[in-house]
C-alpha cells in the first residue's frame, strides 16, 4: 500500500471516528490504570511496612529470649552446687555429691523449661566425669567435643555458637582464652531448631512467603523455604548476605528470581550477630488488585472491540455510502458523464443518490448545450469571416485582371482566373468545417500567387514544402489565410521593395507534452512598434474586450474553441524585423479528425 493511500485512509471519516472514540476512552483508561497503580503502590507500601514490622518484632523477641537464657546461665555459673562439684567433689561424701548432682539437674530442668527456644540444657563437669542433663546423666564429653566447644568459644561470635548441627548458648569455666588447658565445667543450652522453624512459619504465614534466620559469620541458617534452585530460599539468603557485604543491614527490596518478583524484608541483630529475613511474592502482596488490573485490561480489550464493532457498523451505515458518493464525484471530475449511483437504501443517502443522478443528467444536458453553442459560435464566426475576406480581396483581384486584360496580357489573365477559381471554390465550400492541411496549405499558396500578381517584385513569398505525413491532418477551414492577409494588409503594406513573407510548418514535441503542429508566418515589415505588438497580444489575451473579431483574433478564438486553452496564436517580433505569428494545434487531435473525415468520405 502506497503512502498516499495510507494517508487517504487515515483522513477518512471511519478512521477519524475510531481515533475520536480512542481519544475519548484513553483518559478514562489512563485514570483507571493510575488509580489501580496508586492502590497497588499503597498496598505494597503497607505490605512492606508490615513485613518490616514483623521481622523486627520477631527478631526482638528472639533476642530477648536468648538474653534471658544467657542471664540465667550466668546466674548458674556461681551456683554453690556447681562450684563444689567442679572444685571439691572428691572431698564430698557420696550422699552430698549425689544430692548436689540432683540439685544441679533440677537447675538444668528449670533452664530447659524456662524458654520454648531451649531444647536441652547440660553441664559437663570433668571432676566427677559426668555430663548432667535436664532429665538424665551421661558420661564424660569426648575430647573432640571438648575441643570443639573450646574452639567455638574462642573463634565464634557470641551468644550463639554452632557445634555441628547444634546451635548452643554455652559457658566454659575458666575462659579458654585465659586457661586453654584447664576446664572446670562446660555449660551448654541447645536452642530448638524446631521451635525456631515454628516461629518462622508463623512469621511467613502468607502463601508463597518464607522466612530465614541467618548467621553469616558461622555459615548457618534456619529457613522455612525450599532450599532448591527453583525456590527463593538459597537465592534469598545470598541476596541478604550480598546486601550485608554492601553495608545494608536492614530494609525492604525487590528480588527477581525465575521470572518472579519477590519482596524481601530483612533486619540485622547486633546482639545475636544474625539476620532475619522474610520473603513474599509480589503478586501475592497486591492480592485482589492484581486481578483487578487483569480485569481492567479485559475491560480495555472489550472497549476496543466495541469501538471496532461500532466503527464497522458506522462504516456500513455512513462511510461506505459516502465512499460511493466520493468515488462517483471523482469519476465525474474526470469527465465520466455516464456515472450513476445505483445503491438502494431506505435513508437520507437514497435522497442524495437520487439528486446526484438527476444533477449528473442535467449537467450532461448543459454540457451538450454548451458544446453545441460553441460549435454554432465557431461556425458563425467562420461565416462572419468569409464575407469579411471576400469583398476586399475580390475587388482588388478583379481590378487587377481588368488591367491585365486591357494590357492584352493573356497568359497572366489565364493564370489569374485559374487561381481565382481555385481560391473561391475553397472559401465557398461549406460541406465541412475542417479540411486536410494539404488543402489549406495549397489554398494559401494560391492566395500568395494571386498577391504576387498584384505586388510583383515588391514582396517575395517564401514557403517551405509541407513536411511528409502532415498533409492528411485535418484542420479548421480558412485557418491560415487571415494570417497571410494580415501580412499583406498591415505588415508589408508600405514596403516598396524587398518585402519578405515566410511560411514554415513543422511538428514539435518537448518529451513531456503531446506533439503539436507549429506554423510560423513572419515578415520583415518595418512599421511594427512595441506598443502595437503589445496591443495585438492584449487583443489575443482578452485584455481588450472591444477588439473586433477579424483576422488574427478570429483564428486564435477558433483554435481555442476547437482544441482548448493550451493552443492558439502567439505573437512576437520576427528575426526578420516584423511580426511573427506562431500557430499551434495538437497533432493527435488533428490526426483523429483527419481519419474520421477519410472514413466519412
Amino acid at each position: 500500500m502506497t503512502r498516499h493511500r495510507i494517508l487517504q485512509r487515515l483522513r477518512s471519516i471511519n478512521a477519524k471516528l475510531i481515533i475520536t472514540f480512542l481519544a475519548a476512552l484513553a483518559p478514562l483508561f489512563l485514570v483507571s490504570l493510575q488509580l489501580n497503580r496508586m492502590g497497588a503502590d499503597s498496598v505494597m507500601t503497607q505490605v512492606k511496612e508490615s513485613m518490616s514490622s514483623r521481622v523486627g518484632y520477631y527478631l526482638d523477641s528472639l533476642q530477648k529470649a536468648v538474653d534471658g537464657i544467657s542471664r540465667l546461665q550466668r546466674q548458674y555459673v556461681i551456683d554453690e552446687d556447681i562450684q563444689k562439684l567442679s572444685g571439691i567433689a572428691p572431698s564430698m561424701s557420696p550422699f552430698e555429691r549425689a544430692m548436689a548432682q540432683r540439685r544441679v539437674q533440677d537447675k538444668m530442668m528449670l533452664m530447659t523449661i524456662s524458654s520454648p527456644y531451649v531444647a536441652e540444657s547440660r553441664i559437663f563437669i570433668p571432676m566427677i566425669g559426668k555430663t548432667i542433663l535436664s532429665g538424665s546423666d551421661e558420661g564424660e564429653m569426648s575430647p573432640s567435643d571438648v575441643k570443639a566447644a573450646k574452639q567455638a568459644a574462642v573463634t565464634q561470635d557470641k551468644p550463639i555458637a554452632r557445634l555441628g548441627d547444634r546451635l548452643v548458648v554455652q559457658y566454659i569455666s575458666p575462659n579458654p582464652q585465659i586457661a586453654p588447658e584447664k576446664t572446670s565445667f562446660i555449660m551448654q543450652i541447645d536452642l530448638s531448631r524446631e521451635q525456631i522453624m515454628i516461629e518462622l512459619a508463623q512469621l511467613s504465614a502468607t502463601e508463597g512467603s518464607g522466612a530465614a534466620l541467618i548467621n553469616r559469620s558461622q555459615s548457618w541458617a534456619v529457613s522455612t523455604m525450599d532450599d532448591d534452585d527453583k525456590g527463593p530460599g538459597r537465592a534469598a539468603v545470598e541476596f541478604v548476605n550480598a546486601r550485608f557485604e554492601e553495608g545494608v543491614r536492614s530494609g525492604e527490596e525487590r528480588m527477581r528470581l525465575n521470572g518472579r518478583t519477590y519482596l524481601v524484608a530483612f533486619a540485622y541483630s547486633e546482639a545475636l550477630r544474625s539476620s532475619l529475613m522474610l520473603t513474599l511474592p509480589e503478586s501475592a502482596s497486591v492480592g485482589d488488585l492484581g486481578r483487578y488490573r487483569v480485569w481492567l485490561w479485559v475491560l480495555s480489550g472489550l472497549s476496543l472491540l466495541t469501538i471496532l464493532l461500532f466503527s464497522s457498523s458506522l462504516y456500513r451505515v455512513i462511510h461506505k455510502p459516502l465512499r460511493s458518493m466520493v468515488s462517483a464525484f471523482r469519476r465525474l471530475e474526470r469527465g465520466d458523464m455516464s456515472v450513476r449511483i445505483g445503491m438502494k437504501r431506505q435513508d437520507e443517502f437514497q435522497y442524495l443518490y437520487t439528486q446526484f443522478n438527476i444533477t449528473v443528467d442535467r449537467l450532461g444536458s448543459l454540457i451538450g448545450e454548451v458544446y453545441e453553442s460553441r460549435i454554432m459560435l465557431q461556425r458563425a464566426e467562420l461565416k462572419q469571416l468569409q464575407p469579411q475576406i471576400n469583398p476586399h480581396f475580390l475587388y482588388n483581384t478583379y481590378f487587377l485582371v481588368h488591367r491585365m486584360a486591357k494590357a492584352f496580357k493573356t497568359e497572366e489573365v489565364i493564370r489569374a482566373t485559374e487561381y481565382l477559381g481555385i481560391y473561391f471554390r475553397h472559401i465557398t465550400r461549406s460541406a465541412s468545417d475542417e479540411v486536410p492541411l494539404a488543402d489549406e496549405y495549397r489554398h494559401i499558396v494560391v492566395f500568395m500567387e494571386l498577391q504576387a500578381l498584384r505586388y510583383r517584385d515588391r514582396i517575395k513569398a517564401e514557403f517551405d514544402p509541407l513536411p511528409s505525413g502532415l498533409g492528411e491532418l485535418s484542420v479548421p477551414r480558412l485557418l491560415l489565410q487571415p494570417m497571410i492577409e494580415n501580412v499583406y494588409q498591415h505588415g508589408l503594406k508600405n514596403k516598396l521593395e524587398q518585402g519578405v513573407l515566410r511560411v514554415t510548418v513543422s511538428e514539435e514535441t518537448d518529451g513531456t507534452a503531446p506533439s503539436r503542429i507549429v506554423i510560423h508566418i513572419e515578415d520583415n515589415g518595418e512599421e511594427l512598434t512595441d506598443a502595437a505588438l503589445e496591443a495585438l497580444e492584449g487583443s489575443l489575451d482578452g485584455a481588450l474586450p472591444d477588439a473586433e473579431i477579424t483576422g488574427l483574433l478570429n483564428v486564435h478564438r477558433r483554435v481555442r474553441l476547437r482544441y482548448g486553452e493550451d493552443f492558439g496564436l502567439k505573437l512576437s517580433r520576427s528575426p526578420l524585423g516584423g511580426l511573427r505569428a506562431t500557430l499551434a494545434i495538437p497533432a493527435a487531435l488533428a490526426r483523429v479528425a483527419g481519419k474520421r473525415e477519410e472514413e466519412a468520405l
